[in-house]
């Protein structure tokens, strides 16, 4: 066995031996690293010549790391050494590759992007930019969009709001509004991060994908004058905003610190790309942990339960209501979306007492509807609940709710709520789309909203478009104000602690209401009509329109209650990440341990898997 450090060729301890684990990433996010490796001192020029003369002060005063390459064989490693302990007669190092290696040498620890230069408004006049124009699509060009969207605190006060003249089909811009605030689209905020930081970056699998479509809706008033896009970012470093992006498009970003650069994966390509392993040569296998309770714990990201952050705004309960789903017991099931509307829409009934009716009549219920029903449709596998917005006076002294159909637990979990399964919660939410209804002649359709505040204001969502009558606008001091009010110890200031996102494809969904972006293709417009198109989603749990980029249906599944442990021969490590053939079986692979001595890689290996559950 031969180990470089920096290029020099170094000598551990004799006699000694140190594991090394080559983990799957998609359990906890870590690659390759070892247990300590000692390297000796006294007596041994080589390694003096590599750690110097090095001290206990030194290595509590600093992280102390070298550029390492372990040679076995076959087996080939590189990664970085790190300095754990030291003495006079013996240095102490970890080493780490990959994920592990990008963790221990992370030059971002106080990177924040709210405070790199990410660009600004393309334009902020609306004088100079058309309403078409500030809503193109990143396919014809557009790195920003100039959405409609309400602030929830200041809810009358206009933020990119339109008209709309039906006799020459266009779109204009309010003339309350005086300048626009913009939305970025996310791959164009995470290319700029990594320009910024100097590292080049190849995106080219989000490019292809849907995912291009997903916009940043964190914004700012233009009121403001904060242009910058980075200042509606959350508080989290270079590091941390990538991490968070993985566990949304299920991918996996690799950067190499040495030559400043990063790529970009899906995780199920990654998977897809690696050629399948046979063990024909087990040395010992026992089964352990093989139950169906709680004693195993299993960190596969696709065993876990993911759910969206919990945040405040007023849709929030609604996206993701898994408890009710599964208790609620008054279910009416429909086999299109189409049949669900015809069946509960609106039916009026004239003649000497006028009556109106919503719902479908509940057979064996004493003339009960189903407006207290939770409605399904299965053709796109969705849940709707009656909501009612308005009341509506159809006779002299009668009158009606009005209600419109809201969509439920679109972003759940789509996994059963118990404490058997680990939750993992993404930080990219959906944003908050709603409608804007008021009453008849006030009416923009759904609209993106924000709260800029921790404020503990509940808006309903029937009327709701909240109108403060003040009109008066909000303080804000500069940025220099803020930082100082802020304090020392605070990295930056944020008026966001999450990222919402949403899909901007240039589609407008109702010409004559405003533009909206969409969290979800199954939509229902205030006047019952069927909106819903083949499109991505933010949906956790797939999609019936399409195969998503943001959901782990394409990783492999497996029987998280049993977990086996094998031992064989070989000598080379094989990839922990490929799927595993032993005994006629198929396993996934949680992490390899493999011993290194003097004499070079142990050819005993052992490992620890999961069957899949297609065997």
């Amino acid at each position: 066995m031969n180990i470089f450090i920096n290029g020099r060729k170094a000598s551990i301890k004799s006699g000694s031996s140190f594991d090394y684990i080559s983990e799957n990433r998609l359990f906890l996010g870590r690659d390759g690293y070892t247990l300590n490796i000692v390297f000796p001192l006294k007596d041994c020029q080589e390694n003096t010549a590599i750690f110097g003369h090095l001290s206990r002060a030194d290595v509590a005063k600093a992280r102390i790391s070298y550029q390492c390459e372990i040679i076995a064989g076959r087996t080939s490693l590189a990664g970085v050494l790190t300095v754990v302990k030291v003495s006079e007669t013996e240095v102490e190092c970890q080493f780490a590759e990959g994920k592990c290696e990008q963790t221990m040498t992370d030059p971002f620890e106080d990177v924040y992007v709210c405070n790199l230069d990410l660009g600004a408004y393309p334009e902020t006049s609306i004088r100079n930019v058309s309403p078409l124009d500030a809503w193109r699509s990143i396919d014809e060009g557009g790195i920003a969009v100039a959405l409609p969207w309400v602030n929830e605190k200041y809810a009358d006060a206009p933020n990119n709001w339109v008209t709309y003249d039906a006799g020459t089909d266009s779109y204009a811009w309010n003339k309350d509004n005086r300048r626009l605030s913009w939305q970025p689209y996310l791959i164009v905020i995470a290319e700029r991060i990594c320009r910024a930081v100097g590292y080049e970056y190849d995106f080219t699998e989000w490019w292809e994908s849907d995912d291009r479509f997903l916009i940043i809706c964190n914004t700012l008033p233009a009121s403001w004058e904060m242009f910058d896009f980075a200042k509606a970012l959350p508080e989290w470093t270079v590091t941390e905003f990538f991490e968070k992006l993985e566990l949304l498009l299920m991918c996996e970003f690799d950067f190499d610190h040495r030559v400043k650069s990063v790529s970009m994966r899906f995780s199920r390509n990654v998977v897809g790309d690696i050629a399948p392993v046979k063990i024909d040569t087990l040395v010992d296998s026992y089964d352990v942990e093989i139950s169906a309770d709680d004693d195993i714990k299993c960190d596969y990201i696709a065993a876990k339960r993911l759910a969206y952050k919990e945040c405040s705004h007023p849709m929030s309960k609604y996206y993701a209501c898994d408890w009710f789903v599964k208790k609620y017991e008054l279910v009416m099931r429909y086999d299109t979306l189409a049949e669900l509307l015809e069946k509960n829409r609106r039916r009026d009934v004239s003649g000497s007492q006028p009556a109106v009716y919503w719902g479908e009549p509940v057979e064996g219920r004493n003339n009960a509807s189903t407006v207290p029903y939770l409605l399904y449709a299965a053709d796109v596998d969705t849940y709707f609940v009656f909501y009612s917005v308005d009341t509506d006076r159809y006779a002299s002294n009668r009158y009606t709710q009005v209600y419109i159909l809201v969509p439920v637990n679109v972003f759940g979990s789509g996994s059963v709520d118990d404490d058997s399964t680990d939750t993992e919660a993404i930080e990219f939410v959906p944003a908050c789309i709603m409608d804007t209804y008021i009453d008849e002649h006030d009416d923009m359709g759904n609209m993106l909203f924000l709260s800029l505040d921790d404020n503990d204001e509940d808006y309903s969502m029937g009327g709701s478009r909240p109108i403060d009558d003040a009109r008066e606008p909000q303080v804000v001091q500069p940025t220099p104000a803020l930082y100082i009010e802020r304090g020392e110890k605070e990295a930056a200031v944020a008026f966001y602690d999450v990222v919402y996102v949403a899909y901007w494809t240039g589609h407008i969904l109702e010409k004559g209401k405003s533009p909206c972006p969409f969290v979800d293709p199954i939509i229902v417009s205030r006047e019952w009509k069927d909106l819903h198109f083949n499109g991505p989603s933010l949906r956790l749990a797939g999609s019936p329109l399409r195969q998503l980029n943001i959901h782990t249906v394409n990783l492999p599944a497996i029987d998280a209650t049993q977990k086996f442990k094998f031992s064989w021969i070989d000598d080379s490590i094989p990839n922990p990440r490929a799927i595993f053939n032993i005994r006629g079986r198929r396993y996934l692979c949680e992490k390899i341990t493999a011993t290194f001595t003097e004499d070079g890689l142990s050819q005993l290996l052992k490992g620890e898997f999961y069957p899949l559950l297609d065997d």
